[in-house]
């Protein structure tokens, strides 16, 4: 059966790897957000011993790189330990169906820098999380692990998103795309979005629903609001992952469905540009 010419392959292709890079972005969220809640977690947890190391003498900075070499450790085992889960799974995506036919293992393979770029990728981001948030821990000799007071979100952060949001939008539509680049940048677009309502939209409406509520009767509600409104990007931070999840849903409910019978995989090439797929 004949696919089709070169280009059509192409396009194909191209559109699977565009949604790879997607789904990478949407990860890097998660993984800076937990990697920063794991080293507050960590600081608070043994603020006695950094209290005694306080008392001999070391320094709040040697403190901090001795947490963030601390984390990188852990973020090594965890990625040997995910390479090896990783391998131990490649049999069973063998049972797995994808566009009519059974995975193969040399498709989900990668080549042995890809294994290295996605560890260093993954230590980068847990070294620089971990760091970036024991700034905001100060750790004295009393053994009390202080958090500093978050700022406010400001109402221009949201703007700035929104703003974002909408020029990218209107960019798309005045500009006359290729079919690649049409293909390129409607993944990247909800990637632009995401990234702005996470970060600059989100927070800032969390603050303000919760400084709404909080005129409402109530003694209990009150107390709950105010100190959701205190630090608005730590509670959106605890329900972001849902947030993630409906978003990545609503995003796949919305993209033109192809047809499942049509496998691009296992390319033959019969000449003058013509692909056929071995059946």
């Amino acid at each position: 059966m004949i696919l089709g010419n070169a280009k059509d392959v192409y396009n194909e292709l191209y559109q699977w790897v565009a949604l790879a890079i997607f789904a990478c972005i949407v990860l890097v969220p998660a993984v800076q957000s937990l990697t920063a809640q794991a080293a507050v977690v960590t600081a608070s947890g043994r603020e006695q011993r950094f209290a005694v190391l306080r008392l001999l003498g070391v320094s709040a900075q040697q403190i901090t790189r001795m947490t963030v070499a601390e984390t990188a450790l852990y973020s090594l085992i965890g990625i040997a330990a995910g390479l090896f889960g990783y391998a131990c799974l490649l049999p069973a995506l063998t049972y797995v169906e994808f566009q009519g036919e059974q995975i193969r293992i040399h498709e989900v393979l990668l080549p042995w820098w890809g294994y290295l770029a996605v560890a260093g990728v993954l230590l980068v981001i847990a070294v620089g999380s971990a760091w970036f948030a024991m700034q905001r821990v100060r750790i004295d000799p009393l053994g009390v692990a202080k958090r500093a007071v978050p700022a406010a979100v400001r109402g221009w952060q949201a703007v700035i998103g929104v703003g974002l949001a909408v020029i990218t939008l209107l960019a798309l539509r005045s500009v006359e795309l290729t079919p690649e680049m049409g293909m390129s940048l409607g993944i990247l677009m909800p990637a632009i979005v995401m990234i702005a309502v996470v970060y600059l939209i989100a927070p800032f409406a969390v603050q303000l629903s919760a400084k709404v509520v909080a005129l409402l009767p109530g003694s209990a509600r009150y107390v709950a609001v105010q100190r959701v409104a205190a630090n608005p990007k730590l509670a959106w931070r605890r329900v972001a992952v849902s947030a993630f999840l409906g978003w990545i849903i609503g995003f796949l409910v919305a993209s033109p469905i192809g047809d499942s019978a049509t496998c691009y995989r296992g390319f033959r090439y019969l000449g003058d540009g013509q692909y056929q797929h071995p059946i």
